[in-house]
């Protein structure tokens, strides 16, 4: 059943995908209920599982997880040891697939014609979040000359890539040396100059507080905030619920009058407040931010804000 399915979903989605220079997919999100998992692709060699696996109702399918791994390997030609399980195992007998282990496994895979340093094995993510694909499409068809955008949150400012091929003067604040660090070199993987752009240490809402006070102002704000961080270098916790208003509004202090903040959560409960689409111009445009190889429609919440001229 398994087999059938993968070989369904690689064929619709590989040749439309590879012909706009991306290697990298989503190949199953969950469309069998027996088969919990959601599966990404990452160039030609190597693929990665997140199970999706609920303890009391999936109790007994730990054969459907082998019968999957068979599949993969059958179907993509690859050997066991190139596909990549993150998360944990509550189950019996699938003790070997427990933890995310610390190996370094790095490989570049393409997206849009640019380069990209995946991480296959040392974090829950690889370093790309393929639900922003399209964003990112976005920005690599625009034409950016000369303008400025400010990354925040930015982890390793893959959006911000995008942005420079196109002509960007990028601006990246990240609370993480590791991520600061892994966006440089997906800027010096693209050829895109280092010296061009700011990669500044600090949390988003702190460079925020003291920015809005200056004359430096953005084009385009990105905000993709993390659902909760309780990061020791943080004044306070973050919940993006509760925070997300004064954080926006001071995006919208930066933003130059034509400018645009674009605003990106993952929290499937998220609401967005009330009193912010009284004093903005306020775009939902979530559904066709989601790239069409994601069965869940839901992956992420993404707003256009712009100020009310």
């Amino acid at each position: 059943m398994i087999l059938n399915r993968l070989k369904k979903n690689l064929k619709k989605t590989k040749l439309v995908l590879i012909k706009e220079g991306t290697e990298s997919f989503r190949l199953y999100d969950q469309d069998i209920p027996e088969y919990p998992y959601v599966i990404d692709v990452y160039g030609e060699e190597h693929v990665i599982i997140w199970p999706r696996m609920n303890s009391k109702m999936d109790e007994g399918k730990e054969d459907h997880f082998m019968e999957t791994l068979d599949a993969l390997v059958e179907l993509l030609n690859i050997p066991r040891s190139h596909i990549h399980i993150k998360g944990r195992f509550k189950q019996k007998g699938l003790k070997q697939y427990e933890k995310i282990k610390k190996q370094k496994q790095t490989i570049i895979i393409k997206e849009l014609g640019l380069n990209y340093l995946i991480n296959l094995t040392d974090y829950l993510d690889t370093g790309l979040f393929m639900d922003h694909r399209p964003f990112r499409k976005k920005l690599t068809k625009s034409q950016g000359t000369g303008l400025k955008l400010l990354n925040l949150f930015c982890y390793t400012s893959s959006i911000s890539v995008a942005a420079a091929s196109a002509g960007y003067i990028t601006t990246n604040v990240d609370l993480s040396n590791t991520y600061l660090e892994w966006s440089k070199e997906n800027f010096r993987l693209n050829e895109l100059s280092i010296s061009n752009h700011q990669f500044i240490k600090n949390s988003a809402v702190t460079y925020l507080q003291q920015e809005i006070t200056s004359d430096n102002k953005f084009d385009l704000i990105f905000l993709d905030p993390p659902t909760f961080s309780n990061s020791k270098s943080m004044d306070k916790e973050f919940e993006v619920e509760q925070d997300h208003v004064q954080v926006i509004t001071n995006c919208m202090l930066l933003l130059k009058s034509n400018g645009v903040l674009y605003f990106s959560n993952n929290k499937k409960s998220f609401k967005l407040a009330s009193d912010l689409k009284e004093k903005y111009q306020i775009k939902d445009i979530s559904y066709q931010s989601i790239p069409k190889d994601f069965r869940d429609k839901k992956i992420h919440q993404f707003y256009e804000i712009r100020k009310i001229l």
